[in-house]
């Protein structure tokens, strides 16, 4: 069976030929990415609390690549980091109890799955399901002595 090519109007801009090629997320699946971060955040809010104060203490999520330049496509993985002043053991073995206890998501929150964890890594990295969205997770670890 012979696939049948695409015709797009040489005329336009550059954004109409890529929506006219459903390369542009929706409107939906933005705000399910937005939730997904949401869902990240919240997470790792919960895996860097501190004991003593029970609140985290600065903003553990900060998105990257295409995601963050905004040229994401609806196929896009999300690229995030954090830092932490965790050891990346500490940090890793947290948050796996946390996502075995919770699944990962608070209420009315997306779940969160382990894909892979790179935890010897030159950069730590996990690589997570959140709500059926790749995330590429970098650990950027700054312990005090």
């Amino acid at each position: 069976r012979e696939k049948q090519a695409r015709v797009v109007p040489a005329s336009g801009s550059i954004e109409d030929v890529l929506s006219a090629l459903h390369l542009y997320p929706s409107a939906e699946d933005n705000a399910r990415r937005e939730e997904a971060i949401a869902t990240l955040e919240n997470l790792c809010d919960a895996v860097l609390r501190s004991e003593k104060s029970n609140q985290s203490s600065q903003k553990s999520v900060f998105t990257l690549g295409s995601y963050r330049l905004g040229v994401h496509s609806s196929t896009s993985d999300i690229d995030a980091l954090c830092i932490s002043y965790l050891t990346s053991k500490e940090f890793f073995d947290r948050f796996q109890e946390h996502v075995q206890r919770t699944g990962g998501a608070g209420k009315g929150k997306l779940p969160i799955k382990i894909i892979n964890i790179a935890a010897e890594a030159l950069v730590p990295i996990l690589q997570l399901d959140v709500g059926g969205i790749q995330v590429f997770y970098f650990l950027i670890c700054f312990v005090l002595p």
